[in-house]
């Protein structure tokens, strides 16, 4: 299984890596690599509207926790360098965190998944997912936290590169942006201004 996977991951075959990769954990249960697949696949391919999705966040729950609690644990490789296996944890635990947060923020906990989406974002913060996560956790409550969603938002719509937003996702949450600024402030007046330093942020 453990071929498998990589073969499924060099053919970029999401759904089957996701099944392959669960089909490991039944085996072996600590196994990091399905770990960490599995916490990232899983936010970006769920239907949350499926009925069977309930299932699969208390999963995903389980999968981040145990992919965090994998981390404490985990042995640098020989021959690796030490700034190398530094950065593939902080990596990892971004992704772990994110998974979490995406859960909180599906199950309405508001609180937990802006906790949890902010570490994530510390760990790497150039993924628009997270940014666009992290301020729909802030501006979903009642009373929302304006400024910082307004933030968040405006960070993950200026996020280029391989982990920007796509460009139909970005376009949707830019409008959704106005109208939040607009709600906030009673005009668009600055938003593009708040946009550009989230960039330079």
């Amino acid at each position: 299984y453990a071929l498998k996977l990589q073969a499924y991951q060099q053919l970029n075959n999401s759904k089957m890596i996701e099944q392959t990769a669960a089909k490991l954990l039944e085996i072996n249960p600590k196994n990091f690599q399905a770990l960490y697949l599995l916490c990232y696949l899983v936010p970006r391919t769920i239907n949350v509207q499926d009925s069977s999705s309930a299932q699969k966040l208390t999963a995903l729950a389980d999968y981040a926790q145990r992919g965090l609690t994998a981390l404490e644990g985990l042995q640098m490789p020989q021959g690796m360098a030490q700034a190398q296996f530094d950065q593939q944890k902080k990596q990892s635990a971004a992704v772990f965190d994110q998974a979490a947060g995406f859960v909180a923020l599906q199950k309405k906990d508001y609180a937990k998944a802006a906790e949890v989406l902010h570490k994530s974002a510390e760990l790497n913060p150039n993924d628009g997912l997270t940014y666009y996560w992290l301020g729909s956790a802030r501006l979903s409550p009642k009373p929302p936290q304006y400024d910082p969603g307004i933030w968040a938002m405006a960070r993950a719509i200026s996020i280029t590169g391989q982990n920007a937003l796509p460009p139909a996702v970005q376009q949707q949450v830019k409008d959704y942006l106005g109208k939040v600024y607009e709600a906030h402030h009673g005009s668009k007046d600055g938003m593009d201004q708040v946009i550009a330093q989230a960039a330079k942020a």
